[in-house]
């Protein structure tokens, strides 16, 4: 397991609050995505602009998905989030994942403080930029706070929220 931490500056107002992200991946790829991502994850999620906020990541090495065809309340109680001690939990697969007949790359759960991205669903090319965005942007969703948007995310990105 790998621990990165970042103090961002800025605005007072939530000061010193500190959040911790748990990169749980698959082994191959997902892990050694997660392992890049949870790196700089803490320098991208804050900014001067934004309240002071201390963030921490660290990535673990195990698979949860038992298929592609998992349904996701499964997969939350199979990893059971609130059991960790990481605020947030984001699970990073090498398997694809479908609704009906489409793609899913991500499933997003606020109340679960969760998030299940598919590596095999962000396509072939510039992987782990995506992958990376969309950690992001599933951060940003679960902790209700655009403002934590990447820039230059005008594109849409198909993420399934529950």
């Amino acid at each position: 397991m790998k621990a990165n931490e970042h103090l961002q500056g800025g605005r007072s107002g939530a000061a010193g609050e500190q959040v911790s992200v748990l990169l749980i991946a698959d082994p191959g790829e997902p892990a050694a995505l997660a392992e890049r991502i949870a790196e700089y994850l803490p320098e991208r999620l804050g900014s001067p602009d934004r309240d002071e906020r201390r963030w921490t990541t660290c990535v673990r090495r195990k698979p949860y998905l038992p298929d592609e065809q998992a349904d996701f309340a499964d997969i939350i109680d199979t990893v059971d989030p609130s059991y960790e001690e990481d605020d947030i939990v984001v699970y990073l697969t090498d398997l694809p994942r479908r609704e009906d007949t489409l793609p899913v790359v991500a499933d997003v759960s606020a109340d679960h403080k969760f998030a299940l991205i598919s590596v095999a669903g962000v396509g072939g090319i510039h992987i782990e930029r995506r992958v990376r965005t969309i950690t992001e942007l599933a951060i940003a969703h679960i902790l209700g706070e655009p403002a934590l948007m990447p820039p230059r995310c005008g594109a849409t990105v198909p993420v399934c929220a529950s």
